[in-house]
């Protein structure tokens, strides 16, 4: 009992979460495709861990949105490329509703995940 976290310290409690090395990020790509019966190349798969970084949520977007744009398998490089143009495109304030950013003061914005400026930077360059 002596080193029991009330619920108080508890929800305050902010453990960090880093990024999978490269193959745990492979594996969380590979194993749910392989259960339903479909590959990943070897270019895709080095795509999408070189651009997530090995960041789990990074790598589960990537993977959700290759495995929508695929057509058939294996799944390729390609489809990886096309996936990345297609990814979510939402408001700020939808943004900050799931917690990917946040408004420090008015008018600024903050990111809360590791990586989502890049990745907002590559889905809409135009507005760089």
């Amino acid at each position: 009992m002596g080193k029991a976290k009330s619920y108080a310290e508890r929800l305050f409690d902010f453990p960090q979460i880093g990024p999978l090395d490269p193959e745990s990020s492979r594996l969380a790509l590979v194993k749910p495709a392989a259960s339903e019966g479909v590959t990943i190349s070897e270019a895709a798969l080095v795509q999408i861990i070189q651009d997530t970084q090995g960041y789990p949520y990074f790598l589960q977007e990537w993977g959700k949105h290759t495995w929508e744009i695929a057509r058939s398998s294996p799944i390729t490089q390609k489809d990886v490329e096309r996936a990345a143009t297609s990814a979510m495109a939402a408001t700020r304030s939808q943004l900050i509703a799931k917690g990917m950013v946040w408004s420090p003061n008015h008018g600024d914005t903050g990111f809360t995940v590791p990586l989502f400026d890049g990745f907002m930077k590559r889905i809409m360059p135009d507005l760089t």
